[in-house]
């Protein structure tokens, strides 16, 4: 018997999971194919946790798509009885002139994030043990979180199939 499907997604990990899922669940005839069975060790999605976060230094643009993730992954969340996502504060440190603090910045004054510079003091406060190296900048996004990448995957591939992938 020969079938016809409206997409084929190739690898069925975190991404490929996901759009399993939400193409099913929008109608689509969907066929996901991997090689090993779900949530496996030989993929990039492999492993307990993944961050997300909002203020994504590495380009603004990225910020509304962060907004809409956060809306499906918090609806997930909400009709799952295993945990996928938990928000958690994430601090990030570098030079104030490097990579990762000026673009947190600009990504949270592009797009009105709440991001607060921590001094000295209040990084130890917060991260007992470690000690801010000389120069370096520290920042507190309180709207990150933790993804629980192998439960995600398992979840949306449940999903999925429900809606008939």
């Amino acid at each position: 018997m020969k079938k016809n499907y409206d997409a084929i997604v190739i690898g069925t990990g975190g991404v490929g999971s996901s759009a399993v899922f939400h193409l099913a669940k929008k109608g689509a005839n969907v066929l996901g194919l991997d090689r090993f069975p779900a949530a496996h060790d030989r993929g990039s999605s492999h492993g307990t946790t993944r961050v997300i976060r909002k203020a994504y230094f590495e380009h603004p643009g990225y910020v509304p798509l962060l907004h809409r993730a956060y809306e499906l992954w918090d609806e997930l969340q909400a009709e799952s009885s295993q945990p996928l996502f938990r928000r958690h504060p994430l601090i990030e440190v570098g030079p104030p002139d490097g990579l990762i603090v000026p673009g947190v910045l600009e990504a949270a004054r592009v797009h009105r994030l709440l991001v607060d510079s921590l001094s000295e003091n209040d990084f130890c406060k917060t991260c007992p043990g470690l000690v801010l190296p000389e120069g370096a900048v520290a920042l507190r996004e309180d709207d990150a979180g933790i993804l629980f990448v192998e439960n995600c995957v398992r979840e949306h591939l449940k999903r999925a199939a429900e809606e008939g992938a």
